[in-house]
Order: structure tokens, then sequence, then C-alpha cells
């Protein structure tokens, strides 16, 4: 560990791989509105993590993905601040940058750099424990870069031969690699008509008063005040962020409030749901008294499932979730919400950031709803907002989302169109 800890070099060369993310974050912290700036940065970051991944020498391998780990996922043990665990965070962080630096050895085991070029390409299908958030590819999601495989690998390429000792000879090659990746339908957007009329919800509920249940009739009230705003704009249609509402809908009084509204306006809203013993993290949409429940597929790794072998998952889910009857189970396939004319595919956070979620997916729209504070403030969003962009253009797909603790937003299949809408003070 202390060798980890010393080693400068992986420490810099793990900063060059991250570079993108955290530049995007800071124009994230500061509010920076033009897009431009993102797009400029990003392609010229974003290249920088495959020259890390190519030049890291093999005995620094480890401790680069241990710092590379560490800066894009520390995140996740912020959650622990919110249980009887707080102790465990710096724990939990060095447990995960310990993966990644495992993870990373095996990736550059071989320094040849054809080996490499196939290991970064590779590297994306890998998934520690089902958490698939590492996804290099998403780092070139606001470049002027296409997202494919065969355009990053030409970019990797370039990589090669512009950082080769005879720069002179291999210079023209690795341009021409450059351009040949290059998106020309750059200032081409997407129609958003059918999403103009959707009014999407960013809430600001702390997380330690979330599931406090004298604070439940704030949210009901908030719910509906931003129920009648949107009316007042004339939406056809209001987003509320995963589990908005806080308890089971189903069995609440307030269920009734909301297929009433929904004469007027339909509403999308995360909230839970029971059937038996099991516990779903589900979307509803009220629209003219009827409901449709979709249930989350992809439940987030340690969160909401313990993706460990059986003699583990037990005790560990007592541990840490409660001896609760009830436990967090899985709908078995995605559902699309039909709404008049207009079909989307509702995602509850997590798996709104997974392949499965839009590879095999006829719908052209998709709502994502999510709850941020778990780990506010931190780079999560951002890290969230360029995997989201990052599946919007590789599928060509509109993505909404709709916040807790951070920006809602639109995404559009193009580098420009994006429309944020910052949190309310």
């Amino acid at each position: 560990m202390r060798l980890i800890l010393f080693n400068q070099n992986a420490f810099l060369l793990a900063c060059m791989f991250v570079s993108s993310v955290y530049a995007n974050a800071v124009l994230d912290a500061y509010a920076v509105e033009n897009p431009y700036i993102s797009i400029i940065l990003t392609s010229l970051l974003a290249p920088l993590s495959m020259l890390a991944f190519l030049k890291t020498p093999r005995n620094s391998a480890f401790a680069l993905g241990f710092f590379v780990g560490a800066l894009l996922f520390y995140w996740c043990a912020l959650s622990f601040r919110y249980s009887d665990f707080t102790y465990l965070l710096p724990l939990i962080i060095v447990l995960i940058a310990l993966v990644y630096g495992v993870l990373f050895y095996l990736l550059l085991y071989f320094e040849n750099p054809y080996f490499r070029l196939l290991s970064f390409l590779g590297s994306s299908f890998i998934h520690p424990f089902g958490f698939d958030w590492l996804v290099p590819d998403s780092f070139f999601s606001y470049s002027v870069f296409r997202v494919d495989k065969l355009s990053l690998g030409l970019i990797f390429l370039a990589c090669i031969f512009l950082s080769a000792q005879n720069l002179k000879k291999y210079r023209m090659i690795g341009v021409l690699l450059l351009l040949g990746a290059l998106d020309f339908h750059f200032f081409k957007t997407s129609d958003l008509k059918e999403v103009g009329n959707i009014e999407l919800v960013s809430t600001k509920t702390p997380q330690d008063l979330k599931f406090d249940s004298n604070y439940l009739n704030n949210i009901e009230n908030n719910i509906l005040k931003e129920i009648k705003l949107a009316q007042s704009k004339q939406k056809t249609l209001i987003v509320f962020p995963e589990t908005a509402y806080p308890i089971a809908l189903e069995n609440s009084p307030f269920k009734a409030k909301l297929e009433d509204l929904s004469d007027n306006i339909a509403i999308l809203i995360g909230t839970l749901r029971t059937q038996g013993y099991s516990l779903y993290n589900s979307s509803f949409l009220f629209s003219k008294k009827s409901v449709q429940i979709a249930d989350k597929v992809i439940l987030a790794p340690f969160g909401e499932t313990m993706p460990l072998p059986e003699f583990l998952q037990k005790p560990l889910e007592k541990l840490f979730f409660g001896e609760s009857a009830y436990l967090y189970r899985n709908a078995l396939h995605f559902s699309d919400f039909t709404l008049d004319d207009f079909t989307f595919r509702p995602l509850i956070c997590y798996e709104g950031t997974s392949k499965a979620a839009y590879s095999n997916s006829p719908s052209k729209i998709f709502i994502v709803m999510s709850n941020n504070a778990w780990f506010s403030p931190s780079i999560e969003p951002t890290l969230q907002r360029t995997l989201l962009k990052y599946y919007a253009r590789r599928y060509d797909k509109v993505i909404l989302h709709s916040a807790n603790f951070s920006t809602s937003y639109i995404l559009n299949p193009s580098l420009l169109g994006d429309i944020l809408f910052r949190k309310r003070s």
C-alpha cells in the first residue's frame, strides 16, 4: 500500500486519465452554460485517458488503477453517511480502489501498444461486482469525436503514432486517424417537439430527511405545488425523481390525490411498491385516473442488492439492510409506457446508465429518474450525465433526466441541443 501511495507518476497518469470528467465537474459546479467550452475541453482532455493508458509502465499499472478507482468512484462510499457504519467510509474507498488496481494490472499487463489498444476498448465490458460505470468510451461523450468502438480505436492508434519517438514520420498518420474519427454531424440537433411539453422537476430533499415520516407532509405538499405549477404552464406530463414519494404509494391515501390530478396532467413519479415481502423501486405513471407501473430491472450493486455468493450475501444483507423482512427485488424485463401517441421507457437511476436498457429498445425517448442526494456533493452527477450522454449518442436516443439534488436535463443524441434545468433555489 505504501508503494501505491508514493507512486507519484501513477497518480499524475491517473489524473490524466480522469481529467475530462473532472473538467466537466468543474463546469457543472460553476454552472457554465456554454456547451462549446465543454466540447473543447473534452475533445482535448479525453484522448489523455488513452495516452495515460498507453504509457503507464507495467510496474505502475496497479497503482494507476488504484488512483483511478479512488478518483472516479470515491463517492460510492458517501452513502454510508446515512447509515450506522459511517466509520467504514475510508475503508470502502480503499476497497474500491484496490478492485480497480487489480483490474488495471490485468488490463496493462503487457506494454505492447496494440495489446493496450484492445484492452482499452474491452475495458467497458468488464464490470466488477456488476458495477458498470467504468466506461472510458464515455469520456468522449462531449468531444468532437464519434463514440463507437471503431472511432475510439482510430483515436487510440493516433495516440500510438503521435507519441512514437520518430514523431515526424508518424505525425501525418496520427492526424489522419484523428480526422477519420471526427463526428461530422457536430451541428445537427434532434427534433425535441415530442418532449417540449414535459416538465422535469429538480427536487432538493435532503437524504437524512427523505425517509423521515415527520417530513412526509412537506414532500406531499411540494409534489402538489410542482404539479399545480406545471398545470399553469399547460404541460402535458410532469416527471419527478426516483423515490420522490419515499414510501409505498399504492398503500397511501396520496395515490388517490394523484389519480384525481391526472385528469389534467400526466404524472410520472418514482416511488416504492411492495408485493408480499418483496420491495420494488418503481415508477408510476398516472394519466386520466389510470396507472401504469414499471419496476426497476437493474439494481444498484451493494445499494439495493449484494452481488456476492449466497453464503456472504445473506449475512451482509442483514447487516447493511437491517432485519426487515422486505428486500429489494427486480423486475425481469424493461417496460415501456404509452401516453396518448407518445411512447417512452422509464428508467430508475442506476439502470439508466446500463447498456442493457438501450441496446434492444425500440423506444426513441428514455426518461431517467434519480436520487443523487446519497452522493452530494461529489462528481457523481457529472459522471452520470457523461454516461447518459454516451448512451444517447451511441444508440441515437433522447434522454430526459429528473433528479433530486442535481440538475435535471434533456440530452440530445448529437453534441449540441442539450437542455439543462438548474436546481430551484
